[in-house]
């Protein structure tokens, strides 16, 4: 069968359909020519899909803020992960002397023992 398309711009899309989804254009135009006659009540999926009282443009979107939040906090678990796992890389792959456990503890007892004075001094 020989298909004539008349009109250059609606030949012009067949073919770049086509070309992007590496069918023919008889099949493009087929697939439309389906779709059209369904939404139309003419063919097979007629009893499937009932768009009489569609109008384009009437359909309202509702933002769906559960799932905005539930991304935006799987985001940024991801990024903290990603953050912690390369300073954890960066430890381990620092060679330098290090600091000595001693030198730690008592950097950290006198940080408890001023915090300590501290509580003191506001509970008076």
């Amino acid at each position: 069968m020989s298909l004539v398309i008349e009109d250059p711009q609606v030949e012009r899309l067949a073919k770049q359909i086509a070309a992007v989804e590496g069918t023919t254009v008889s099949e493009v135009l087929r697939s439309s020519l389906l779709s059209q006659a369904a939404l139309r009540g003419l063919g097979p999926l007629a009893r499937d899909v009932d768009a009489s009282s569609y109008e384009h443009g009437s359909t309202t979107l509702t933002p769906r803020t559960d799932r905005s939040d539930a991304l935006q906090k799987a985001h940024e678990a991801a990024a903290y992960d990603q953050w912690f796992r390369e300073q954890v890389q960066e430890g381990l792959d620092e060679t330098g002397p290090g600091i000595p456990h001693e030198a730690v503890k008592a950097e950290f007892a006198a940080k408890c023992e001023a915090l300590r004075r501290r509580i003191e001094v506001e509970v008076r």
